[in-house]
């Protein structure tokens, strides 16, 4: 999976496209985005998938009223930019297409004051290079290699594993083992 992240600035006055920022909206940008998609395929995974990422800015009010204006600012938000991302992908790529408008609420982080949730713009399908020799043997050469990373990991306490490269140290550190 490819992740990208725009937000909403938090001095914004209104949502419109104008009021994010990060949107890699440009030629160019969307040139290298789907330039990196065909590079995940001929690692020789079994399907390649974009993730954007909308965070918006916190939301408050009374009782379970934040939650609702969270969840409205998040899907405001997808609305405002759902023309700039779909012309992220060509119409031709196998890559699915999905995006996370994150609505905040103040007072704590999204894994426990949030709301919203990923959404399908298009679904993956099967890669079309797994045929080719030299992908297979690049999947084998990334599978060995993936063994051995998570072999040097702790293993996981929780049903959530999200792992990442550490850039304060270059290794490999589930979520909650980061380097600080």
């Amino acid at each position: 999976m490819e992740a990208k992240c725009t937000y909403l600035s938090p001095q914004a006055d209104r949502i419109s496209l104008e009021s994010f920022k990060s949107t890699k909206a440009s030629p160019q940008k969307v040139r290298h985005v789907r330039a990196q998609v065909p590079g995940s395929m001929r690692l020789g995974f079994d399907r390649v998938a974009l993730l954007d990422i909308i965070a918006n800015p916190p939301a408050s009010g009374a009782d379970g009223q934040a939650w609702l204006v969270a969840a409205d600012l998040a899907d405001r938000s997808m609305r405002a930019l759902s023309a700039t991302l779909k012309r992220r992908l060509s119409p031709e790529s196998a890559a699915g297409h999905y995006v996370w408008s994150i609505g905040a609420v103040a007072g704590g982080d999204e894994s426990r004051r949030g709301a919203g949730s990923p959404t399908e713009f298009r679904a993956a399908r099967d890669n079309p290079l797994l045929s080719n020799p030299e992908v297979r043997a690049r999947r084998k050469e990334v599978e060995q290699r993936l063994r051995e990373l998570f072999m040097r990991l702790p293993k996981p306490l929780k049903l959530r594993v999200i792992a990442s490269e550490c850039k304060l140290c270059g290794q490999v550190h589930f979520e909650s083992a980061a380097c600080t």
